[in-house]
């Protein structure tokens, strides 16, 4: 009997699936963790140890912002390692927006399909768009504003699919893109944890979530330092892990290698 995870340590969400009894369970956690709250993790993975005694640990997927550091997300890892975990990643709440949104409906996306996924309210509306390639999604951009024939015009391709919280959207859309699929969506309780649930569940080869696998990208560019000069940078959307290697010759001073965003 194995156990697999997902965690929003911001807002307290714990969602975890057992593969046996095919259930999900969702609870609170009370060791909310903030970007500065590394001395809580160990607390918080004990926390969530305890909630589930006795079973399996298997993988666990933790949905962290942008404003969560390097040295903290590390010890995320490590302390979910030390914990039982077999497996242990991070993931951004785009991707978990996205996974959350597909597992409402049967359409399985196919590939070169473009997914647009509009979310937020009155005046804070956005959208992703999202193609799969590879039988796997990847992130393409995020447009401010909501889906009108102004943000359609500035877009290359027509949406394949299409999900928003407003059913008003679809009148719009099928005049544009007849051939669309539409979908109205809802951000459940538990959404960060339960979208992180599911991508620890595709990772650890779940063959239910086969067509909702997703590529990790980035959420903020990043640049590799060696003193003042920087080697080379990565875009917002690059996708992870990123594998990089250069010879560097090293100049007097220059003894720190660092990753700025």
């Amino acid at each position: 009997m194995t156990v697999h995870v997902g965690i929003y340590p911001g807002g307290g969400e714990l969602s975890y699936y057992d593969d046996v009894a095919k259930c999900t369970v969702y609870s609170n956690i009370e060791n909310l963790i903030t970007p500065n709250g590394i001395e809580k993790v160990s607390l918080m993975f004990e926390e969530i140890k305890s909630k589930i005694r006795g079973k399996q640990l298997g993988f666990a997927c933790i949905c962290l912002n942008k404003e969560y550091g390097n040295e903290i997300r590390k010890k995320f890892i490590e302390e979910g390692i030390k914990c039982g975990f077999k497996n242990v990643e991070i993931i951004n709440w785009q991707t978990t927006l996205y996974l959350e949104a597909m597992s409402q409906i049967k359409y399985k996306p196919l590939n070169g399909n473009i997914i647009w996924l509009e979310y937020g309210r009155f005046f804070l509306r956005s959208f992703h768009i999202w193609q799969i390639n590879d039988q796997k999604a990847e992130f393409i951009d995020e447009r401010l504003g909501e889906i009108s024939k102004e943000a359609v015009s500035k877009t290359n391709e027509k949406p394949d699919v299409v999900f928003s919280s407003d059913e008003k959207t679809k009148e719009f859309i099928l005049k544009i893109s007849p051939d669309c699929q539409f979908f109205v969506y809802y951000s459940r309780e538990y959404y960060s944890s339960r979208g992180s649930l599911l991508k620890a569940r595709i990772t650890a080869g779940d063959p239910e979530l086969v067509h909702l696998n997703i590529r990790n990208f980035l959420i903020k560019e990043i640049a590799l330092k060696l003193g003042s000069k920087e080697i080379i940078s990565f875009k917002t959307g690059h996708e992870l892990p990123i594998f990089y290697s250069q010879q560097l010759i090293k100049k007097v001073g220059e003894d720190v290698l660092e990753i700025v965003s």
